[in-house]
């Protein structure tokens, strides 16, 4: 990674951060702009985003939670989160979070809504509806920058 441009020098901050945190979420939203994000941030860190949906679903059966774990567990900005919500993976989502952030630092890229310090995803009445208060997270609030130079989101840290 060039550690000389700003973006770098900034994605190098975030990765220290979470490093130095063992557990903390980093979690990247706010839509179109947040996938653009992500690539912009892996590119830093000198790796490729991991599609969390096509690494899960490459069997016909779904993994259990260990095998979900192990199978996630080399990648560092993680994105198409969606299949995690699914009841047939019977995973607890922040807890498996929680526990992939325990060993590297990590970003997640979040396909819901987080208001504050409330995570979501889908609505109220459908099967896949998630809500939980946040802690312990850095919410990266994913912008669109005016210059190259600039980075692609905002942090937000939730105690």
């Amino acid at each position: 990674m060039d550690g000389g441009t700003p973006v770098a020098a900034g994605a190098e901050r975030l990765r220290d951060e979470l490093a130095s945190n063992p557990g903390r979420l980093g979690l990247l939203v706010d839509g179109d702009a947040a996938q653009i994000a992500a690539e912009r941030l892996a590119e830093a860190w000198g790796v490729r985003p991991i599609e969390t949906g096509m690494v899960l679903t490459s069997d016909p059966e779904p993994p259990g939670p260990g095998e979900v774990i192990r199978r996630l567990s080399t990648g560092s900005i993680y994105v198409g989160l969606d299949i995690l919500f699914s009841r047939d993976l019977r995973v607890n989502l922040m807890s498996l979070l929680r526990q992939m952030a325990r060993t590297a630092p990590r970003v997640f890229l979040w396909p819901g809504q987080i208001a504050g310090t409330v995570a979501t995803y889908s609505r109220p009445e459908r099967p896949d509806h998630f809500e939980e208060r946040l802690s312990d997270a850095l919410v990266l609030r994913a912008q669109k920058p005016r210059f190259p130079d600039e980075a692609p989101y905002m942090i937000e840290r939730i105690p």
